[in-house]
């Protein structure tokens, strides 16, 4: 029985370190991929892949984000979306 137990809370503690890390890979990806899409002027797809990611805070891609509405890349330019 104590085994049992050691055993799931083992398990109740690697859940959440695991989706960290699943959330983590996501960004990690949606964020190259958005400039891998910037880079193809596939601003589309960039500014999708920045816009949610920027939504949850990501600095990097708020950073992309405003360099695509300062630059008029895919949206209107627009500087004070850019300086957001």
């Amino acid at each position: 029985m104590v085994n049992l137990m050691s055993l799931i809370k083992k398990i109740i503690a690697a859940v959440p370190l695991s989706l960290l890390l699943a959330t983590l890979s996501v960004m990690a990806s949606s964020i190259e991929e958005g400039k891998e899409a910037l880079q193809n002027e596939n601003y589309t797809f960039a500014l999708e892949q920045f816009q949610l990611l920027a939504e949850k805070g990501d600095a990097e891609a708020q950073l992309f984000l405003g360099g695509m509405y300062l630059r008029g890349e895919g949206v209107d330019q627009n500087l004070e979306e850019a300086a957001e």
